[in-house]
């Protein structure tokens, strides 16, 4: 009995508190699996949620927009370049656009500027960037800086605002944008499927795209003012023309 006794203590005492390394490998195992099954779902989500903030902010600087063209004080919508801005800078200014996300920087200059007493759409200063690195060269109010910024997306690039009664078809009107990488991204209105037929946003006198998760202009997941929902309608009837 004695030496059964200290047979199972010798047992007791030689195992290990801690693991082996074969359960180590099987628990890393399990969690690996685990991750692998749950990952694109959780990218999933993140990505949705992206889009919700897109169309949110969409919807958001539209009202914006509409309400500073109803504003006698305003009149209109803002230009989609500074250059045609009835609006002066504080002394010693000057416009220098650079021909690169002149919409954006004119809607957020006019907005934020001037005679316009609404409230802002831009409630979060992490969405001002300056990704083409324009200046005026005197503090602007409201901004407290002589930069001409933009406001981006959830993506992080500047949103694309045109004023359709600057586009000109037999021009065929070209943007530049700078995506937040330093990319310059051409777009051309009257090539895009949303300007062939239904003249997409013509109705409220202006168009506000988000470029969306792929950063491309034109493309099924672009986030539109004329459709932030992302329903199928914004596609048009190819037979209507525009106005």
């Amino acid at each position: 009995m004695a030496g059964s006794g200290r047979s199972d203590d010798r047992r007791v005492a030689g195992r290990s508190d801690g693991f082996t390394m074969i359960e180590i490998l099987v628990v890393l195992s399990i969690i690996a699996i685990i991750m692998a099954l749950i990952s694109p779902t959780l990218f999933r989500l993140a990505g949705r949620g992206d889009v919700t903030k897109a169309r949110a902010l969409i919807v958001q600087v539209s009202t914006a927009l509409k309400a500073y063209a109803a504003d006698p004080k305003c009149g209109a919508y803002p230009p989609t370049s500074l250059e045609n801005t009835f609006l002066k800078l504080p002394s010693g200014g000057k416009y220098k656009p650079n021909e690169t996300n002149i919409g954006i920087e004119s809607l957020v200059f006019h907005l934020l500027q001037g005679d316009y007493a609404g409230e802002s759409p831009f409630s979060d200063d992490k969405h001002f960037s300056n990704t083409d690195d324009d200046r005026c060269g005197v503090t602007l109010p409201g901004l407290n800086t002589d930069e001409l910024l933009e406001y981006t997306d959830a993506w992080g690039n500047p949103l694309i605002y045109i004023n359709l009664l600057d586009l000109d078809a037999k021009a065929g009107t070209r943007y530049q944008v700078a995506l937040r990488d330093g990319e310059i991204l051409v777009i051309e209105p009257f090539k895009s499927r949303r300007f062939k037929g239904a003249w997409a946003g013509w109705q409220d006198g202006f168009q506000l795209i988000s470029l969306g998760p792929d950063e491309e202009f034109d493309t099924a997941d672009d986030i539109v003012s004329w459709n932030p929902s992302g329903s199928k309608d914004d596609e048009g009837d190819e037979e209507s023309t525009g106005p």
